[in-house]
């Protein structure tokens, strides 16, 4: 009999431009909060803006979350295990 494998699954990569869905609160940043409509909610499907990558930490993603009229709801940073990818860009 196998033992059950220890792996999980890859998470699919997350570029600029592509559209995510908010997964988790968990470790986001939100310095400016107070200059847009409110913060980020679980469930908020935004933009990614910017792929932060640096040596030595963990991929973080700027996303954007747009409004009907297109004013944007928020700004915040997330890393990656709180986003779940909506639509890839080509």
């Amino acid at each position: 009999m196998n033992a059950p494998s220890m792996r999980t699954p890859l998470m699919q990569a997350i570029r600029e431009l592509d559209v995510v869905r908010v997964t988790s609160l968990d470790g986001m940043r939100c310095g400016l909060e107070n200059r847009y409509a409110r913060a980020p909610e679980i469930g908020d499907i935004a933009t990614v803006v910017m792929a932060l990558r640096a040596p030595k930490h963990p991929d973080g993603y700027l996303c954007e979350c747009v409004a009907a009229d297109g004013t944007t709801r928020w700004l915040a940073t997330f890393p990656r295990e709180a986003l779940a990818l909506i639509e890839a860009t080509p």
